[in-house]
């Protein structure tokens, strides 16, 4: 169980410890860098960017020709192996 070196209170865990520090000891926290914690991310879109380009989609302008043609003959013969299969049927 850690405990705080200040007061001498112990805490379950150690991010009860780093939430007493930053509350009851603020100045201490803050000139030992404790209060800060991690590093927050940027919300938003990401500078250089453009507008309505998600991260998430991809463009086919970014995909090669050959991957393109290789996805399209993969994709042909899946439906022909399917076709196969409903006329055997």
């Amino acid at each position: 169980m850690p405990s705080c070196t200040h007061c001498g209170s112990s805490f379950d865990s150690a991010h009860a410890l780093q939430v007493h520090v930053g509350r009851m000891h603020k100045s201490a926290a803050t000139k030992k860098g404790v209060a800060g914690g991690k590093k927050r991310k940027r919300r938003g879109r990401p500078p250089g960017r453009p507008k309505g380009v998600r991260s998430g989609t991809s463009s086919l302008a970014r995909v090669s020709t050959a991957d393109l043609a290789a996805e399209l003959r993969r994709r042909a013969e899946l439906a022909d192996r399917l076709k196969n299969l409903l006329d055997a049927s």
